[in-house]
């Protein structure tokens, strides 16, 4: 029996007795048998992560109450799971331009774990790629969820991305947890920031009334009702200018967006984007996509239409994207 077989059977042993935490458990085993040994931890997929692994599948959302399950399980805090499902999160990214991969995991007031993850296109300009941060925010926009209470990096998010959470309610408690430093304030990373309030704006992102639009012209078909319920729950308080888009692929799946506005105008994110993240987080490929809707309102100073066209040509030049109007 080789070394690492020693030591995996070792930290099975502590972990079918339940006498310890897996996590302890990996902490106690490599202390008995010395220096770290090759591919344990090759990759940053540790034992530990692997048995998340396990218990996630295929999600990148996790209940809260499943997440609770998982902690006690594991015998770890909230805190430390979310720290411990970064490599989790970080397996979504698609990154064939810089092939560095992010991985984010953030807290919804009820307690709901959302994975990030970035996501990069070729043949378009960088300014379309999604960050992880980002993808937190696209999927919790699309369920409902009213704020984020945590995020977990790696390590400190960059400055867009800070500017970014800053547009959500009372982001400047939202507690941003990293590995290697104590927990801290978005805040204290975000001195004399600027938002919301700074022109005129009150409720933030995820906190904002739903739109009351209605499709004009013809009866709407389910891809465009998708289109539509996504441009209702989108957040566009600046421009006036809700949009939402819905993908359809070869399998019959929908995934939808909408957009997400910003304070500073640029980290905004388009509805296209949006519904990417929850595509992406379904594991499907961008070559899956058939159709596509673009629902925005009639007469609005910001049109997404130019923006979706390209992106998804970039994408998928055989989906077909249907661009309707609402008031």
């Amino acid at each position: 029996m080789s070394k690492s077989d020693e030591l995996l059977n070792q930290l099975h042993r502590f972990e079918v007795t339940g006498l310890i935490g897996l996590s302890t458990a990996a902490a106690a085993a490599v202390a008995a048998s010395g220096p770290m040994l090759p591919g344990l931890y090759s990759h940053n997929r540790s034992v530990l992560t692997l048995q998340l692994d396990e218990m996630v599948g295929k999600r990148s959302i996790i209940p809260a109450r499943a997440a609770r399950e998982m902690a006690r399980k594991l015998e770890l805090t909230m805190d430390r799971l979310m720290l411990e499902l970064l490599p989790i999160a970080r397996g979504f990214a698609r990154a064939p331009i810089s092939h560095y991969r992010v991985g984010v995991v953030g807290k919804g007031k009820k307690g709901d774990l959302y994975f990030g993850y970035n996501i990069e296109f070729l043949n378009v300009p960088l300014s379309y790629t999604v960050h992880a941060e980002q993808a937190i925010v696209a999927q919790a926009l699309m369920r409902g969820e009213t704020s984020l209470e945590a995020v977990a990096l790696f390590d400190t998010p960059s400055g867009l991305c800070r500017q970014f959470l800053n547009e959500l309610p009372s982001a400047g408690n939202a507690r941003i947890l990293t590995p290697s430093r104590r927990p801290v304030r978005l805040r204290t990373l975000l001195p004399n920031f600027f938002g919301p309030q700074d022109l005129g704006q009150a409720g933030g992102l995820l906190g904002s009334q739903p739109w009351n639009l209605q499709l004009t012209g013809k009866k709407p078909d389910e891809l465009s009702e998708a289109a539509l319920a996504a441009a209702r729950k989108s957040y566009a308080p600046y421009s006036q200018s809700p949009s939402g888009v819905a993908l359809q692929t070869s399998s019959g799946k929908i995934y939808v967006g909408g957009c997400a506005e910003n304070a500073a105008f640029n980290p905004s994110m388009s509805p296209l984007q949006g519904a990417i993240v929850n595509l992406v987080a379904d594991h499907t490929e961008y070559r899956d996509i058939e159709r596509a809707v673009l629902v925005e309102k009639d007469g609005a100073p910001a049109s997404q239409e130019g923006a979706t066209r390209n992106l998804l040509s970039a994408l998928n030049p055989k989906a077909r994207l249907t661009v309707l109007k609402a008031r």
